[in-house]
């Protein structure tokens, strides 16, 4: 019993370490211009089809793709989906478009209906607890019905984590901003590195500690024979 309750807390552990990295972001195409997006469109299809969703061995990207959508006669379209590679492509994108949409080579996001966030301006901050939400100085908004382009505007940096805060349940939560990290390459790389250490080294930790505590329970009830 004691054994089950150990390896449950190494799990949780875990999981919770996964959550440390920032996810990358899908993008779209938006008059010839390409943005990240703040929201994960894909994620409905792929619950419908697990089977075609994409896995990756990265912290950095938990949901297992990267998707590109592009907005082609005000219809919201699919036209890429990645993930990371393995072995000698470990650091490159592998295009898995027709894999992951059923052989298509492209597809209309018919399913979704919501708010694109493309972040514009300078990043200002962002809150660790918000599993690393980006705060830009404004946001321009796609409203998207059916897969087809409904409406376009603008929001401030304030309207839209006032927004966030909403639609996550946390009304009364007071944002703990940060300034905003170095988002080159090779801090990303310093921070894969960091985060996978982290990971052994907690792990390790972890099971050494269950071997102790089994030891000792073990020594305890000899003594008492």
């Amino acid at each position: 019993m004691i054994r089950k309750y150990i390896f449950v807390l190494i799990f949780i552990i875990q999981g919770l370490c996964l959550f440390a990295t920032p996810q990358a972001r899908d993008r779209i195409i938006y008059n010839g211009i390409e943005y990240k997006i703040t929201e994960n469109p894909m994620e409905e299809y792929f619950e419908k089809y697990p089977r075609r969703r994409p896995f990756s061995g990265s912290t950095g990207l938990y949901r297992g793709y990267i998707a590109t959508f592009e907005i082609i006669n005000n219809e919201l379209w699919v036209i890429k989906i990645e993930t990371d590679g393995v072995g000698k492509n470990a650091w490159n994108l592998v295009d898995v478009t027709r894999r992951s949409l059923g052989r298509n080579n492209r597809m209309k996001v018919d399913w979704f209906s919501g708010s694109l966030f493309i972040p514009q301006g300078d990043l200002l901050s962002f809150d660790r607890y918000l599993l690393y939400e980006y705060i830009y100085e404004y946001f321009i908004i796609i409203e998207i019905r059916d897969g087809n382009y409904h409406d376009q505007y603008i929001m401030d940096s304030e309207e839209y984590l006032s927004r966030l805060l909403k639609r996550e349940g946390l009304v009364e939560y007071i944002p703990v901003l940060q300034p905003p990290p170095n988002e080159n390459r090779i801090s990303y790389f310093i921070n894969q590195v960091e985060n996978f250490w982290f990971f052994i080294i907690l792990s390790i930790s972890l099971v050494l500690i269950a071997m102790f505590i089994i030891i000792f329970i073990k020594f305890k009830r000899r003594k008492k024979c």
